[in-house]
This record gives C-alpha cells, sequence and structure tokens, in this order.
C-alpha cells in the first residue's frame, strides 16, 4: 500500500487531544511534535508559548526556557494577535546571563504588550521606567515583582486604582533590602480582588502591618530560602504561614504547570488550622512543594 494512501487511525480530535494531552505532561517536547506534521504544528505553537520562562540558567524538569533571540523572532514574525491568543504565564528575569538590566527592558517591551490575555506575570528586576505604558492593557491576576519595581510602576502613571492591579488575586513582593514597605503597604488595600501576598524575608513589623490593613486578605505567606525548623513565629494569625521555599523559578514553574506550589502549600496550611483550635505548632515553618520534593528536582540543563 502506499503511503500516500495511508489514512490516520483517528479523528482529528481524537488526534488533537492525544497530542495535547502528550504537549502539558512534557511541554519541553513540543517543538519535537511539531515536526510531526502541520496540522500538528497548529495545534501545538500556541502550547509552546502558553507559558514562556526567558532567560533563565536553568529551569525544573521538564518545563523549557526561552531566548531572547528566539521570541523576538517570533514576536517579529507573527500576527500581533498571536501571542494576546497564546501566552497565559509569563516569567521574566533581568539579571540573567547576558545583558543589563535596561536592555532586557528594552526587549522585554516589544514582547509584554502582545501579550493581552496574560494570567500570570512574573518579573524581576526589569527597570520598565522608560517603557511604563507596555503593562497598561495588561491584566493579570498573579503578579510577582520586586516591591520596589511596583512602587516605581505606581509612581510613574500606574497607581494601585488602575485596570493593571485591578484582576490581582495573588501578589508576590520580590525582595528588596532595605526597602520601607509602609508606603506600599498603604498601597495594597485599593487592589479590588487581592486576597494573597507573599514577602521575602519579611519583618514582624512589616508583616502585621500589611495584614491589619489589608482586611480582606485570606493568605499571608512569608517566603524563606534559608531558615531553621526552631525559628520562631511571633504572628498568630490564622492567615500567616512561613515557608522555606526552594528555586523561585522552580517553585513558578511547578505552580504554573501543576497548580502545586507555595500558595497552594499555604492555604492546605490554613485550611487546616480552620478545622481545629488554634496550636502554637501550627505558625511553624513549612517546607513548600519544591522543598518537600528536594530528591526530584533536577536541572534541565
Amino acid at each position: 500500500m502506499s503511503l500516500h494512501n495511508i489514512q490516520p487511525a483517528f479523528s482529528p480530535e481524537i488526534e488533537r487531544e492525544i497530542f495535547e494531552t502528550c504537549a502539558l505532561l512534557r511541554p519541553i517536547s513540543i517543538p519535537n511534535l511539531m515536526l510531526v506534521a502541520w496540522r500538528v504544528k497548529e495545534w501545538m505553537e500556541p502550547l509552546l508559548y502558553r507559558t514562556i520562562a526567558v532567560e533563565y540558567a536553568a529551569a525544573l524538569e521538564p518545563y523549557p526556557i526561552f531566548t531572547w533571540e528566539a521570541l523576538l523572532s517570533a514576536v517579529r514574525t507573527k500576527p500581533t494577535t498571536f501571542f494576546a491568543r497564546a501566552v497565559r504565564n509569563l516569567s521574566i528575569l533581568g539579571r540573567p546571563l547576558s545583558d543589563e538590566p535596561q536592555e532586557i527592558a528594552d526587549k522585554a517591551s516589544e514582547l509584554v504588550p502582545l501579550c493581552t490575555g496574560i494570567q500570570n506575570l512574573d518579573m524581576y528586576r526589569v527597570p520598565f521606567h522608560n517603557h511604563i505604558a507596555v503593562l497598561g492593557n495588561l491584566r493579570p491576576t498573579r503578579l510577582a515583582m520586586e516591591s520596589a519595581y511596583i512602587s516605581s510602576i505606581i509612581d510613574a502613571g500606574i497607581p494601585a486604582t488602575h485596570p493593571f492591579f485591578s484582576r490581582v488575586t495573588h501578589l508576590q513582593l520580590g525582595s528588596d533590602e532595605g526597602m520601607d514597605l509602609e508606603d506600599l503597604a498603604a498601597q495594597l488595600p485599593s487592589l479590588p480582588c487581592l486576597t494573597h501576598i507573599s514577602g521575602e524575608d519579611l519583618s514582624d513589623t512589616e508583616v502585621s502591618r500589611m495584614l491589619a490593613v489589608c482586611v480582606g486578605l485570606q493568605v499571608f505567606v512569608n517566603i524563606f530560602m534559608v531558615v531553621s525548623d526552631d525559628d520562631i513565629n511571633s504572628i498568630h494569625d490564622r492567615r500567616y504561614v512561613k515557608l522555606r521555599c526552594g528555586v523561585p523559578l522552580f517553585e513558578w514553574q511547578l505552580g504554573v504547570h501543576t497548580g502545586k506550589d507555595y500558595w497552594s502549600r499555604a492555604e492546605e496550611i490554613i485550611a487546616s488550622r480552620l478545622d481545629e483550635e488554634l496550636d502554637p505548632d501550627t505558625f511553624r515553618v513549612y517546607d513548600s512543594e519544591v522543598q518537600q520534593n528536594a530528591p526530584l528536582v533536577r536541572h534541565a540543563r
């Protein structure tokens, strides 16, 4: 029988579901799946760009890392609507293997404004002071930035009442050594949907201040890369969890692809407190999902 006469064994709908399942189980395999056939490429390509982590040195197996060269090539050749439909999760580190932070901001300014369907935005050390308008049309529900950059965005023309912040439910405040969070804390109640906040190595004073002003808050996570099990937690608020976390990108990738991250871990801990009398032991230091599964974490490259 001629190869040209061979018909697909499955209907296009089932065939597509099979490929999409494979792609979601192992996203790093998507570029190879795209080589199978043109129809498969059309199905797979949006999934390839669904989650973008750019220019990191390593990733959590089996999730891919993008380069700016590849991304900007796609930005300049694909319809502008492609990224709006495809991208849901974006992580940019402004201090990667090469380039200065402002150079990264210049590159990001080409990509970010196209991603109007984004839900999860994670950016560190990306100084958008000269490109503040690129954020204006985004409506993320999860936002991770350094505290100083959030403050600078607010000062530069996107206040806490701007639509950019209107759907943010989960806010991760990156570490800024020596920064006084009092002014930023005063802005947080203006975020109408905010229910979850996390910070890194925050003092009890900073935590207490934010818990006091954000009355609608359900979860507050204080993240530590290194902390002793014997560390005493003096804040006995049901909403407050102290977590020992792993590599930030690993935490982010695990959450995006599996739904299991430090947020879900904190929610489990808080739920257990609601089901029982408050025991001081429930305010101990806990491990995040990545930390709990540390032996399974491997560098992708």
